[in-house]
């Protein structure tokens, strides 16, 4: 998904993104994590709804819910972890560039870290 919106979202989403994600790292960083998740829900969201892909579009509110729901089950840091931060930057960034690979890899770092954190909890 986040591959094809680098190739498919209109120029006003794919300008968004970076600054979401600069907004995202601000608001983790200060330890503001109610800004933070309701930025984090739409950046997934903006990313699913414009990939192009009607399946991955219709993803987006159950992304919406598993993330809301990872946060009320305690399954979300205290605090961003920086190498989170820094992929979603990556993608951001993949996004705003039209650069399919850097965006396909910044999300696979998301996952992978997400991956990680819950198999520890």
């Amino acid at each position: 998904a986040a591959a094809k919106s680098a190739e498919h979202a209109p120029i006003e989403i794919r300008s968004r993104m970076p600054i979401l994600a600069q907004e995202m790292r601000k608001a983790g960083e200060s330890g503001r994590l109610d800004d933070f998740h309701s930025m984090d829900i739409e950046f997934h969201s903006l990313l699913l709804r414009y990939s192009g892909n009607d399946l991955f579009a219709a993803l987006s509110d159950i992304v919406a819910t598993i993330l809301r729901g990872r946060v009320e089950i305690g399954l979300y840091p205290k605090r961003p972890e920086p190498k989170a931060l820094d992929a979603h930057q990556e993608v951001a960034e993949g996004i705003w560039k039209g650069d399919a690979a850097m965006a396909r890899e910044g999300m696979r770092k998301i996952v992978d870290e997400v991956e990680s954190a819950v198999s520890t909890q």
